[in-house]
């Protein structure tokens, strides 16, 4: 009977944890490739574009689409859902789009050959402001990037189970025994 006991407590103790570990490289590679990915996809926006146009709105609004969520894929890999990395490029775009709301105006045209023709302009203070909105969405960027694998850390902190070999007294002499404990 003791010898059953020890055996199970041993089996008990060697057993793999409920929860399986996340690999902090694997966190910091997937944040870290889906942001270059989209950060190309957002560059080929501004390079790829047809003759008089500035850029290619299809291919830019996708990369930036790209950049919204893609960058949190480490943290996505660690379960976390939300992120302050996500957080932090909400309030990039949110100033952004604030910017082209309210710094637009109606201007005569560059290549106009009248003074009639009015073309959709922006004011001088825009582009200082889509500056700073432009640093702080690549800075939440770059925070997810480098907050994933802390972020596949905390999740292997907070689902560790700890398996701690015991004994008990029991009605029969001292029996072995093992604890479960851990954090979930």
């Amino acid at each position: 009977m003791r010898g059953t006991a020890a055996v199970v407590s041993l089996l008990a103790m060697t057993a793999p944890a409920f929860a399986e570990d996340k690999d902090p490289q694997t966190a910091r590679l997937a944040s870290g490739i889906t942001a270059a990915v989209a950060g190309g996809v957002t560059l080929a926006g501004f390079m790829i574009t047809e003759d008089s146009k500035a850029y290619n709105k299809p291919v830019l609004y996708t990369g930036i689409g790209m950049l919204a969520i893609g960058p949190s894929a480490g943290e996505f890999y660690s379960g976390q859902y939300l992120t302050w990395g996500m957080g932090i490029r909400a309030v990039g775009a949110a100033l952004a789009f604030h910017t082209l709301q309210t710094q637009t105006q109606i201007v005569t045209c560059d290549d106009a050959l009248t003074s009639d023709s009015k073309c959709e302009g922006y004011k001088e203070n825009a582009a200082p402001l889509l500056g700073v909105a432009a640093i702080i969405f690549i800075g939440g960027v770059w925070y997810d990037v480098l907050d994933a694998a802390d972020s596949a850390k905390r999740y292997n902190r907070k689902h560790a189970l700890l398996a701690t070999p015991t004994a008990m007294q029991g009605p029969s002499g001292t029996v072995p025994g093992f604890a479960l404990s851990g954090s979930f």
